[in-house]
Formats: C-alpha cells, structure tokens, sequence
C-alpha cells in the first residue's frame, strides 16, 4: 500500500463522519420543514376560515340590527355579500376536516348557520318596524349567538391542534438537536481513531545528505555497509562509488529514522540495494514485524544533493525478494 494510499484512507473517516453529520443534519431539517408544512396543510387553513366566518357572522348580524333601526338600505348592502362570504368558508372548512371532534363540530356549525339563514330570509319580509325589533332580540340575535359560538369551537379545535404539533416539532428539535451532537462527536472520535489506527503504522523516515566526489574512507564504509554493498561497490569507479555509497547511505538512514532507533541498529544490518527499493533489517533488536516491508524512494532535488524517503508499506507477499539483498541462509532462516 503506497503512502498516497494510506493518506487517504486515514482521511476517509473524516469524510465518513461529515457525511454522517450531514446526513443527521439533513434528516432534522426535513423533519422540522414536514412538522410546519403539516401545521399549515391542516390547521392553518381552518383557523383562517373560522375567523373569516366569525367576522361575516358579525356583519350579518350587524345588517339585521341596521333593518331592526329602520336603515333597510344599509342593511340590504351589507348582508348579501357576507352570507356569501360565510359559505363560501364555511364549505372551505367542510374539506379541511383534520383534527378529532372536527367534524362534529363542523356540522354543528352548518346546522347552526342554515338555521340563521333561513330566519334571516323570514326577517327580511317583516315590515313592521315593532316586529323586526322583537324578532331581532327573540330569534336573530340568539341564533347569531349559535353560529358564533359554534365558529368559535372549530376555531379552538384547530389553534389547539396547532399549539400541540408546535409543541412537537420543538422537541423534536430539541431531541434532533441532541442527536445531531451526538452524531458529530462520535463520528468526530471513531474518525479520529480510525485516521490515528490508520497512520500510526506508517512509519515514515527522511534522509538527505550533500554529495561529495571525495573518497570515503574503508573504515567508514565497512561501519555502514554489509559486505554484499561493500562487493558492489567495489565494481565501480571511484566517482560513481561515491555517490552510490551516499545513495545508500540516505536509504538506510532513512530506513533508521522510521524506525525511530537510529544508529542503535548496526547500519550494516539495514539491507538495501542500490537500484532496488525494497528494504530489510536484519538485525534481533527490531520487532520482528518492522524488519520487513520498507519500501524506499531515493532521488536528487538538486545536482549536489541526495534524499531518501523510507516509508512502512511493502507487501507481505514481497518478502522472499528481500532475501536476494543477503545471500545468506542466516538471513533466510530470521526471515521465517
């Protein structure tokens, strides 16, 4: 697995969890928007047509008062358009039946206002300015009393409705608000923990060193190479030795530093070819498990300078290769 790899699967959990977030987020704010759009579908509409009947009602019973005072005019005017008006919301409330108790309370009130107008239509024929006045306080006025009193329960049934689905909406708020909390630090933790169980394992070691057409000297070289390095370089000229030896010098520093052991481990146990990228410690004093699958990258930024990234990410099935950088049986029987 390559480093680029590994850095994005250790990123991968946080993307996990603000998709788990969002998802959180989303699912609240579409649980708010249905808990109004209900209010608004099922109540709102018949709060709005009670009030408007309340408010016909009124003028209706405000016209049979102006023809009891003998303004047969005023009340011939105002009358006609506010019946209209009532029944028009009155039918509107009759298909908005949403709530328990609504329908009973609907047609309470349709009987209640076919009653008022048909004594209303009896009260427009009297002539008798007496009679009007009796009739008006005897049977219109406490038949308008009805009515009111009967737009006033659908009325009650529907802001009671609204009060209670407001109260719900608010504690699922509340309740998705804890939630959406919850889901963000946990999600934040198990991302967390994934991205720390993820990198924690890639070891990761830098070296850089300045090259130098100076020969290095055998003592330093046998300190720092195995003897099939010490055998390949040996095979070279001086120059190309030099910066072979630097090349390999880099890789097993950096191979060290993943390790975070340093010169702790004997260099010559670090086994890395020149042209190969593959790496291997042999040596007791490193857990088994980090001797093998090192995976090296050597390259020059400048003319004069080498660098060397050693990173922990080789295949298991690679190992057997790493036996051809130390031809020995020791190396094959550590290897098992």
């Amino acid at each position: 697995m390559t480093l680029r790899t590994r850095l994005l699967l250790a990123q991968a959990p946080l993307a996990a969890g603000l998709v788990l977030v969002g998802v959180v987020a989303l699912t609240t704010l579409q649980t708010l928007g249905e808990s109004s759009q209900l209010i608004l579908r099922d109540n709102f509409r018949s709060v709005l047509a009670a009030q408007r009947m309340k408010e016909a009602a009124e003028r209706v019973d405000s016209a049979a008062l102006f023809r009891a005072a003998g303004r047969l005019d005023r009340a011939d005017e105002q009358a006609p358009p506010n019946v209209a008006a009532f029944e028009s919301q009155l039918r509107v409330q009759e298909r908005n039946i949403t709530e328990p108790g609504e329908a009973e309370a609907t047609q309470r009130l349709r009987a209640a206002w076919n009653e008022y107008v048909a004594k209303y239509e009896a009260y427009r024929r009297i002539r008798d300015a007496s009679e009007l006045r009796h009739r008006y306080f005897d049977e219109m006025q406490p038949a308008f009393v009805r009515v009111k009193n009967a737009a006033e329960r659908v009325l009650e049934i529907n802001q009671d409705a609204m009060l209670l689905k407001s109260e719900q909406a608010r504690t699922t708020a509340e309740r998705s608000r804890s939630v959406l909390l919850l889901a963000s630090v946990l999600a934040l933790g198990l991302a967390l923990l994934a991205s720390v169980s993820l990198t924690r394992r890639v070891a990761c070691g830098v070296d850089a060193e300045r090259l130098s057409t100076r020969a290095v000297d055998d003592a330093l070289l046998s300190t720092i190479l195995s003897p099939l390095e010490l055998a390949r370089l040996g095979t070279l000229a001086r120059n190309e030795a030099t910066a072979a030896f630097h090349r390999l010098w880099t890789r097993k520093e950096a191979v060290l530093k993943a390790l975070g052991l340093g010169l702790k481990v004997d260099p010559r146990c670090v086994l890395v070819g020149d042209e190969d990228e593959l790496a291997f410690v042999n040596d007791p004093a490193v857990e088994p498990r980090s001797r093998t699958g090192w995976q090296v990258r050597t390259f020059q930024p400048t003319p004069d300078h080498v660098v060397s990234v050693a990173i922990g990410s080789v295949a298991e099935a690679l190992r057997p290769l790493l036996i051809e950088l130390e031809p020995t049986f020791e190396a094959a029987r550590r290897l098992d």
